[in-house]
């Protein structure tokens, strides 16, 4: 069992996978690599359920994350994360398998 970092919820290892607090996508920009050079941006991350790394990625793009929402208290501090974690509270056993689109 791991528990979501987000929602703090346990789930099987199979329903939870590893959110980079800077997207892959990003790794080789050279912004990243000047202000996060003292990170191992692959490690850089947090365990999350499938459904809130799926509700991050449909609300928040992958620029703001890397600039704006880069650790746990960031995201946690973002108006609809805040409004999700509500929501899931509610319903600790939603599991989001569908693919995540990014606004």
């Amino acid at each position: 069992m791991k528990k979501c970092k987000l929602c703090q919820f346990e789930y099987n290892d199979g329903d939870t996978n590893f959110h980079h607090l800077i997207p892959k996508s990003l790794h080789k920009n050279k912004y990243i690599v000047k202000h996060f050079k003292d990170i191992d941006l692959n490690k850089y991350g947090l365990t999350l359920c499938k459904s809130c790394h799926n509700k991050i990625h449909s609300c928040i793009n992958e620029k703001e994350l890397a600039l704006k929402y880069n650790s746990l208290e960031l995201l946690k501090n973002h108006k609809d994360i805040q409004i999700w974690l509500i929501w899931k509270q509610k319903h600790p056993n939603f599991i989001n398998t569908y693919n995540r689109k990014t606004k």
